[in-house]
């Protein structure tokens, strides 16, 4: 029997394959106490040491997991290859259990998290990835934070091959089946067949949450509702298991998820994010650039009693662009101390996904901004 702490610790690149090869052992053997200690592993990160963009491992000294509520913006370590590892848990703890969490910390790592490890060009990597920047920052010698540009090569180059091999396998997270059910857990375009049943799946996503299946040979198709969905509607009757619409019989099924952005805070004990607040549409996480910014993000507050959302399509990121009423906070003094007067001016915060951050030079860049109401 193989019995660890019920709090992820540790390097947590090699936590996590750990807890996958776990979590596959408590499923071929039935053991239950090990299946209750990869539960408790699971939980213990998702609640108190995961990033909103899906990063785990906060700590640059061993590359670790750290206390709960520990996860600073600026110097977030959060690893590629964690995020690589937390694809894999996530995979074995739903193989386990076949609840919907496990397949919502999938999309939320392939959209965000490790996505971001990768430039648009395809040829340039990260291995840490920051939620914040601030250039001033690279002034400070004595004081260390992650890169803000991607680079083609690295002295430890593990992440740029780690991240490709889930690339080129991502189709396995799609689908799963036993007997004569399916499961669907992620969305895009794709073709399934096993046993003699088939799911042909025809979708926009994310642009747009309608997702159409085929489905011929299944007695049963479970179709995943994220955690991120308030509301959906579907053309046939359906019943609501661990987080899926289970469809009865074969045919045609459309689900359609309704996708609005949301304003997501952090728990209160993350003392750093009080008072602000990330933004998500559908499955991915956005921040605000300098670039679009006029060159500061810093002092934008978002304006969440009206945002006024605009939803800009855009192939260059593989998803919408995002822009929202706020403000930006001036200055009323050329001093460094003054009496308190705020004075504010209208702005639009032009927002892209997360995972495209830096791709056009070095530049502030914020996950949580501040929040007016």
């Amino acid at each position: 029997m193989i019995h660890c702490s019920m709090a992820a610790a540790g390097h947590s690149v090699r936590a996590g394959y750990l807890y996958a090869v776990m979590a596959t052992l408590a499923r071929e053997t039935g053991e239950t106490e090990l299946a209750d200690t990869c539960r408790a592993l699971f939980d213990d990160i998702t609640k108190y040491k995961m990033y909103v963009t899906g990063g785990v491992g906060s700590r640059s000294s061993g590359e670790a997991y750290s206390i709960p509520y520990d996860v600073p913006n600026d110097k977030a370590y959060t690893e590629t290859c964690a995020s690589v590892a937390m694809v894999y848990f996530s995979h074995q703890m739903f193989l386990l259990d076949r609840e919907s969490r496990f397949a919502d910390v999938i999309e939320r790592e392939l959209y965000n998290g490790m996505l971001s490890g990768l430039s648009l060009s395809g040829d340039k990597f990260f291995y840490e990835n920051p939620l914040e920047i601030h250039p001033d920052n690279y002034r400070k010698t004595w004081d260390r934070y992650p890169i803000s540009e991607r680079v083609k090569v690295f002295r430890c180059s593990c992440c740029p091959p780690n991240l490709n091999r889930v690339l080129a396998s991502v189709g396995q997270y799609f689908n799963t089946s036993e007997e004569e059910s399916v499961w669907v857990n992620q969305f895009g375009d794709s073709e399934y067949a096993c046993d003699g049943m088939t799911v042909v799946q025809k979708t926009e996503y994310p642009y747009d949450g309608r997702i159409t299946l085929q489905a011929k040979g299944t007695k049963e198709v479970y179709v995943r509702i994220p955690g991120w969905c308030h509301s959906f509607s579907a053309n046939r009757t359906y019943t609501m298991i661990n987080g899926y619409a289970c469809f009865v019989g074969e045919g045609e099924i459309t689900v359609d998820l309704v996708m609005e952005p949301v304003f997501l805070q952090s728990n209160v004990l993350v003392y750093k994010n009080i008072d602000t607040a990330a933004v998500q549409y559908g499955p991915v996480v956005y921040c605000a650039e300098g670039f679009d910014n006029a060159g500061d993000v810093h002092s934008l507050y978002l304006d969440v009693s009206d945002p006024d959302w605009e939803i800009l399509p855009t192939e260059e990121y593989g998803c919408h662009r995002l822009s929202v009423n706020g403000w930006r906070r001036e200055n009323t003094e050329n001093a460094m101390f003054y009496p308190l007067h705020e004075q504010f001016s209208r702005t639009r915060i032009h927002m892209i996904p997360y995972h495209a951050f830096a791709n056009r030079g070095t530049t502030p860049m914020l996950v949580y901004l501040r929040y007016r109401l």
